[in-house]
């Protein structure tokens, strides 16, 4: 084996072997003001901390994160879509969201949701739907849906996967 070999080698273990980092999203003073921007900054296995606060965006999931929303005196972070797509949509793998209020997806019957989810064993947890056409719209399989809230949607959940697991509150 070529000297360079066994250094590639060695940077790829060190790379790989390295801790998850976690990062802050809030208004002012945190490593990022937009919840988009930390997941693109972010590489797989990073926590992302959302702080208080309405982020008026459309976040797209395509690495296996950990989202947390952090209430820091103002209650759940919110997820605004502003009346277009979904607030949130999960397409990567292995995802863990909680502790979000994700509102106001856009109206129409194409899978617009509040919590939108593409892929496979993920883990959605205390999060709050309401004021979405969907309150979390499904596809993916072996995702666990626990103890959310779900309410005032014009349907309430939708789920087209395979063995995924529903533990809601709902009220619609």
């Amino acid at each position: 084996m070529r000297w360079y070999s066994c250094i590639t080698m060695a940077c790829v273990i060190i790379i790989a072997s390295l801790p998850a980092r976690a990062v802050t999203v809030c208004g002012e003073g945190c490593d990022f003001s937009s919840v988009q921007e930390a997941i693109n900054a972010a590489s797989a296995g990073d926590t992302i901390e959302v702080h208080s606060g309405i982020y008026f965006e459309h976040v797209y999931v395509s690495k296996s994160l950990t989202l947390v929303g952090v209430d820091t005196g103002g209650g759940m972070p919110v997820i605004d879509a502003e009346g277009i797509g979904s607030a949130i949509t999960i397409s990567a793998d292995n995802v863990t969201l909680r502790g979000f209020r994700v509102t106001n997806s856009g109206s129409c019957g194409c899978g617009n949701a509040g919590i939108k989810v593409l892929s496979d064993n993920n883990t959605i947890a205390d999060n709050v739907a309401q004021g979405n056409k969907y309150g979390i719209h499904c596809t993916g399989s072996r995702n666990s849906f626990m103890r959310n809230d779900i309410h005032d949607n014009d349907i309430s959940m939708y789920d087209e996967g395979k063995d995924n697991v529903w533990d809601v509150r709902e009220d619609d």
